[in-house]
């Protein structure tokens, strides 16, 4: 099949709604419930998360963890979601949940998911230290929007495993992703009814013209681009985008990208606790 074909075949798919889009496993949606709709209490939460004992093994790694220890441990699940709040298990859950998704059906594209989950990883650790230390922002929303800010990226991959023609050029896969992910990752973001502010970060991404004040876009732009630049993957970022996020740079934090990643370091191991 010619490129012109493949691509007019996955766009009739796109318009079909026939690729197929990653889904939150139930356990997070039963969380999401649980805190969001039904107001529920740390019991009933801490009852949730141990029908899924990856989630609640998670949970207690994360309270248990230098980014929350304190001079007692937690040793019962209870605890744990009492020590973390609500909002910060549900993006334990989140996060836990994104990084299964990054897990390729066949070996084919293996280093492909791989180099997306680090990429999304990453982004989501510079996003949250940035949060943490340059702002008043909300880190549990800074570090979740990092995590699926390329999330429409996964459907495309996964279609990719099914179309030798397209895990086979690389290059025509990467073009394709940098067209359409933005589109799908709202969708995807919508469907799992995630915070507006996410969902707004996923669409104006690299676009430089909503990078004028100090919100979620343009925290997580930077974490973003920091991420890229720790993977050294700029090559295809102009010398114009360069220099765009060198002057958002200076409007977070008044500080060049060194002086900032310095500044930043200490929280950033701590927040890398959140994944590993």
């Amino acid at each position: 099949m010619s490129e012109s074909a493949l691509l007019d075949t996955i766009y009739e798919d796109l318009e079909k709604d026939q690729l197929d889009l990653p889904t939150l496993p139930q356990v997070a949606l039963d969380i999401r419930n649980a805190i969001d709709v039904k107001m529920a209490g740390v019991q009933e939460v801490a009852c949730v998360l141990s029908r899924d004992s990856s989630f609640a093994m998670r949970v207690m790694q994360i309270a248990n963890s230098a980014l929350y220890k304190t001079t007692e441990p937690c040793l019962a699940l209870t605890e744990a979601v009492r020590r973390l709040g609500m909002e910060v298990v549900k993006t334990v859950v989140y996060s836990l949940a994104i990084q299964q998704m990054f897990q390729p059906s066949s070996q084919l594209m293996t280093s492909r998911f791989i180099q997306a989950r680090e990429q999304s990883l990453r982004t989501a650790v510079y996003s949250r230290a940035l949060t943490t230390c340059y702002t008043e922002l909300d880190p549990n929303v800074s570090v979740l929007a990092g995590l699926v800010l390329e999330i429409g990226a996964l459907p495309l991959m996964t279609y990719a495993e099914r179309h030798p023609e397209l895990h086979q050029n690389m290059d025509y896969l990467n073009s394709l992703i940098g067209q359409r992910q933005k589109e799908l990752g709202v969708k995807i973001a919508r469907e799992w009814e995630l915070p507006e502010e996410i969902t707004e970060v996923i669409e104006k991404q690299k676009d430089p013209h909503h990078l004028k004040s100090i919100d979620y876009n343009l925290v997580v732009s930077s974490g973003s681009y920091l991420a890229c630049r720790e993977a050294t993957v700029l090559s295809d970022i102009s010398e114009r985008e360069i220099n765009e996020q060198e002057r958002v740079f200076r409007l977070l934090c008044g500080q060049a990208p060194d002086e900032m990643v310095a500044g930043i370091r200490p929280e950033m191991e701590k927040v890398k606790h959140l994944f590993s």
